[in-house]
């Protein structure tokens, strides 16, 4: 009966089981999902106490082995957030290109997508028009 309630679980459980990601919540990082280019995992920053326990959502960056040093930049300031800009996201994607959808997330979400992690959306936007142009996806 549990593996039934952790089946859906499993991908957030790996984040959490592995030498980085113990190193990670020990520094009140918690990882839950990889980002988009491969670097790292996402993670909640729960090293400051915020209303309602919500937290930014940072990158982190593999290479830096548990260090703080490979914390990158706020990408959405909360949970609640993040899921505005991802549904805005899956109902645009039906009918726009997820490289025109990305920049939507700087005016969704102005404290963190908007404003520290403009580059990271830009980026990702550029990087996802780079694959468009050369393979047609």
């Amino acid at each position: 009966m549990l593996r039934i309630f952790a089946a859906p679980l499993k991908e957030i459980i790996d984040h959490l089981n592995y030498d980085i990601a113990k190193d990670l919540i020990k520094l009140r990082l918690i990882p839950f999902a990889m980002d988009g280019f491969d670097e790292g995992p996402l993670v909640f920053d729960g090293r400051q106490s915020e209303m309602d326990n919500e937290f930014p959502i940072r990158t982190y960056n593999f290479d830096y082995n548990g260090q703080i040093d490979g914390l990158g930049d706020v990408i959405f300031s909360s949970f609640g957030k993040m899921l505005q800009c991802l549904t805005h996201f899956l109902k645009e994607k039906k009918s726009r290109r997820d490289f025109d959808i990305f920049p939507d997330f700087l005016s969704i979400n102005p404290n963190g997508a908007g404003k520290t992690g403009v580059d990271y959306w830009l980026n990702y936007a550029a990087m996802e028009r780079s694959n468009f142009e050369e393979f047609g996806e």
